[in-house]
């Protein structure tokens, strides 16, 4: 990622001075991002989650037909590779669907790596709803193009994890739902080898050779405990029906 930075609207803007970024510092307005393909200027924020910042940025070259881009870029400490290749290669596998996010363009400085998609112009969720905007028309716009992003998800073999109202976007006007944010995403293989470690190691804790092992003191206290919700659970019996 180009470590060049410049000031908010600093697009000809006279009498401010380009500023210069810190490797590792955290993104800000004005600053630019240096890919093979193209350079991005930040614009302002416009979304944060645990993992990483979202920004509206400015293309230069616009070769990929995109002026306005949303760059997500992961927070120092949260750059976790693995993960964000994963993103990278799912969201370039769902490639073509209108309600699945497309990803641009990619890099990194080293300490912080950085998506590029396409800008998808939309409301605040909460305050579409609470303002009554989503009429039962828009609803079922709405709701169409969420279940028609998940059936092609789950048919490309992939699976979102995240699903919630920040991570699927709606514009009022052109009627058209965007799943976005696939960075817990899994492939369905990993899912299931996941689902079967878990019920494997369930069964194993309780297992009768497992409860057997344990020491004494901790099987006295949970006997101990057990009693203890039983007398509670009949002392509230006896108060509700009384």
């Amino acid at each position: 990622m180009g470590a060049r930075g410049r000031a908010e609207g600093s697009e000809g803007t006279p009498g401010r001075k380009k500023r210069r970024q810190k490797q590792g510092s955290p993104p800000q307005v004005g600053d630019e991002i240096a890919t093979e393909l193209d350079s991005y200027t930040l614009l302002e924020p416009i979304g944060e989650g645990t993992f990483s910042v979202v920004f509206k940025a400015r293309a230069k070259k616009k070769d990929h037909g995109h002026a306005i881009v949303a760059a997500k870029i992961l927070k120092d400490g949260q750059s976790d590779y693995s993960r964000v290749h994963q993103e990278y290669l799912c969201l370039a596998a769902l490639k073509g669907h209108e309600n699945v996010v497309e990803v641009l363009d990619g890099c990194s400085d080293g300490c912080r790596i950085t998506l590029l998609m396409p800008y998808f112009e939309h409301g605040d969720f909460g305050e579409s709803l609470h303002n009554g905007d989503f009429t039962d028309v828009h609803i079922s716009c709405y709701m169409r193009g969420l279940f028609a992003a998940l059936v092609h998800v789950h048919r490309e073999g992939f699976i979102h994890r995240d699903i919630k109202p920040t991570n699927v976007l709606y514009n009022f006007e052109s009627r058209r739902t965007m799943v976005v944010d696939f960075g817990l995403v899994q492939t369905r293989e990993q899912a299931s080898q996941i689902q079967s470690a878990a019920a494997h190691r369930d069964s194993h804790a309780g297992s009768p050779r497992n409860r057997a092992s344990r020491p004494p003191a901790a099987a006295a206290g949970a006997e101990a405990s057990r009693g203890s919700v039983a007398r509670g659970a009949r002392g509230a019996t006896t108060t509700t029906t009384t």
